[in-house]
């Protein structure tokens, strides 16, 4: 299985099968302590192997969390995809941006940087409210590392792709290694 990294296409997904084996992983530990424990006892679960395979739950529990956090959303759609990849030649993209603050979550299906602007775009059902605390968040986490950016967070399709096509006309030439530390930021700040 091809490892996507966190703001590629198909992230989410991913994500989804990688917690699942890590989390029954996690769990195949104790459960055998457990079980080697009662054998070499004789069924009297009063052993330190219990002990061991108790405190070996808790990893395993918070990775079902994890699980849990992924299967909230899902992989934005192939013709989504497609859409967004055909008005961003000249631009640096992130997709399946799942960004949360101590107010609000939102799900960023994808997510353009140029000189100028963080453009994002998200299919959920959010109103002026939530994008505005989204926009500032994002903003106020670039500001920290000394990034200067614009941020709009779209919810009509339509507008996403007018924007991106202005965009990417104006960064003719733009050289994508400059939004690395804005990528590394959205990077660091999403699940």
């Amino acid at each position: 299985m091809k490892r996507i990294p966190k703001g590629g296409f198909g992230y989410i997904n991913y994500q989804r099968k990688m917690r699942i084996l890590k989390t029954v992983a996690l769990f195949i530990l104790p459960i055998t302590l457990f079980v080697v424990g009662l054998i070499q006892n004789g069924g009297d679960r009063k052993n330190i192997l219990t002990l061991l395979a108790i405190v070996g739950v808790i990893p395993a529990c918070m990775s079902v969390v994890s699980v849990i956090m992924v299967f909230l959303k899902s992989s934005i759609s192939k013709d989504l995809y497609e859409e967004v990849e055909s008005h961003t030649a000249n631009l640096s993209v992130m997709y399946e941006v799942y960004l949360t603050t101590h107010d609000e979550n939102i799900f960023l299906s994808a997510l353009a940087i140029d000189d100028d602007y963080v453009t994002a775009y998200t299919e959920e059902k959010a109103d002026a409210g939530k994008i505005s605390i989204m926009e500032k968040h994002i903003t106020s986490c670039l500001k920290l590392e000394h990034l200067k950016r614009k941020v709009k967070i779209f919810t009509n399709k339509k507008q996403f792709t007018e924007r991106l096509e202005d965009m990417n006309a104006r960064n003719n030439g733009h050289d994508r290694d400059q939004d690395s530390g804005v990528i590394a930021v959205l990077k660091a700040v999403s699940v």
